[in-house]
């Protein structure tokens, strides 16, 4: 049932999300980091995020334009922007 598919799908984005940390959370303590690993778990991230996507009866493209707009708009207001990536 749709309950049950939302569920099991924000579950998966979730412990996915969670295997992302994980390996960040290792690049910290061990100084380890494994581009490919991370590779591999964002596109498992991609995956249950489109599928709840469609779930729910929008495409990736529309939830990431509209998260997109309020971000912006909270960076607008707070005078920050986002941390530098530079290396």
């Amino acid at each position: 049932n749709e309950v049950e598919l939302l569920a099991y799908l924000s579950l998966g984005l979730t412990s996915e999300a969670g295997e992302i940390a994980d390996l960040l959370k290792k690049r910290l303590r061990d100084g380890r980091w494994s581009a490919d690993e991370a590779t591999d778990e964002l596109g498992d991230l991609a995956y249950y995020f489109a599928r709840l996507c469609a779930a729910i009866g929008k495409t990736p493209s529309e939830i990431l334009d509209r998260s997109v707009a309020k971000i912006e708009s909270r960076i607008g207001q707070s005078g920050k922007g986002p941390p530098s990536t530079a290396g």
